[in-house]
């Protein structure tokens, strides 16, 4: 049977007492019911068969004109609920797409002074750095003159420390790797992540570093941990001042070092700021502060702030430090970080960045530690 032709539907003409937001249907219907209504069925009147197999009547699809649902808008539901997508799937895009960003936005992304030059890295052969120090040299003596001679010899002793091994292991599935290339590659960004993974291990052990801690057992005793001989509790609740400086910097001296770099944390970075701001001088006729606030010095040594030192409150250390003279605090590196594959074992791509490198201090007492800062 062919479906019988149905005229436009037409609403009828409302009765005058009607409320205002009602159609001119029999009945009277609240906005939210109006609103449901049209969403489902657009202009049909009300009692409207707009479905029957058996008659042949299919009003969604005749084309006539006649406008079930209302006109299609970017607020409209545009998103459905795939449960083929995942077993826990949100909305996923039906009619429109969405455009990721191109760039990838690296919030963990953080600056690691010391494992990228302030601490000197040195090259080393074999797996010991292995060194000789001078402790103490002859007496030299008066003597009058045809009296018989005393030699005398210099004391020395020998140090070694065993490299260490730092390892980032990534894995980037088969399929992620074909369809993870309609945005950025995968891999590469792993391979970028994993780079950065041991960057910022090395910074956090050369701060950290304790062999008595399950977290460095492998690794070595960091400046914090290695710092003993010059030490000054600040006991949580004693601040820093420039004359803990002073003290820091004689007793360093007087131990025949040569301070060259302060690390410490933000807060207290800005506590020796706003110490020092009452002295700054804006020097004619340039523009650059006489103290250098943006890589701040305080008797031509500079201050880093380092986002791995301590920062709990009553916890924070600063650290005053002779790196150069006798090339005083050293990265070892027998070898430098390197991407390397590994074996295929399944449908993926399995690679690790490696270095073998230790840290060594020829003599701590060239260095000075104020820890529990408040």
């Amino acid at each position: 049977m062919q479906p019988t032709n149905i005229p436009a539907p037409v609403s009828a003409n409302p009765n005058p007492g009607m409320e205002q937001g009602t159609l001119g249907f029999a009945h009277s219907l609240s906005d939210t019911d109006t609103l449901r209504y049209a969403v489902s069925f657009g202009n049909l009147r009300d009692k409207t068969v707009y479905l029957d197999a058996q008659k042949g009547i299919d009003i969604a699809r005749q084309n006539d004109g006649m406008e079930i649902k209302s006109a299609l808008q970017t607020t409209s539901p545009l998103m459905a609920t795939g449960t083929t997508y995942s077993a826990t799937s949100g909305s996923i895009p039906v009619l429109l797409p969405t455009w990721v960003d191109r760039n990838l936005y690296d919030i963990t992304k953080r600056d690691t002074p010391l494992a990228s030059g302030m601490i000197p890295r040195v090259t080393n052969n074999g797996l010991f750095a292995d060194y000789v120090r001078r402790t103490a040299v002859p007496t030299a003596v008066w003597q009058q003159e045809g009296t018989a001679k005393t030699s005398q010899t210099s004391t020395y002793d020998r140090n070694a420390q065993a490299i260490k091994f730092a390892y980032a292991v990534g894995e980037v599935s088969g399929p992620m790797l074909v369809a993870s290339k309609i945005w950025q590659d995968a891999l590469q960004n792993e391979i970028q992540g994993h780079y950065m993974s041991l960057k910022y291990l090395e910074e956090n052990t050369i701060i950290n570093g304790d062999t008595t801690s399950s977290t460095y057992t492998y690794a070595w005793n960091g400046l914090i941990k290695s710092t003993s001989t010059n030490t000054s509790d600040m006991s949580g609740t004693t601040e820093i001042t420039l004359s803990h400086l002073d003290t820091a910097a004689q007793t360093i001296r007087e131990a025949y070092g040569h301070p060259n770099l302060i690390i410490t944390d933000w807060r207290t970075y800005y506590r020796l700021k706003r110490l020092m701001r009452d002295y700054v001088r804006h020097p004619s006729p340039s523009n650059v502060m006489d103290w250098g606030f943006e890589t701040m010095m305080w008797e031509n040594i500079p201050i880093i702030p380092d986002l791995f030192m301590p920062t709990t409150a009553t916890e924070r250390v600063l650290l005053m430090l002779d790196t150069q003279t006798q090339n005083n605090i050293q990265l070892r590196v027998l070898q430098d970080a390197t991407f390397e594959e590994l074996a295929k074992t399944a449908d993926s791509y399995k690679f690790m960045i490696k270095e073998y490198l230790t840290m060594i201090i020829i003599y701590e007492s060239w260095c000075y530690k104020f820890y529990d800062l408040p």
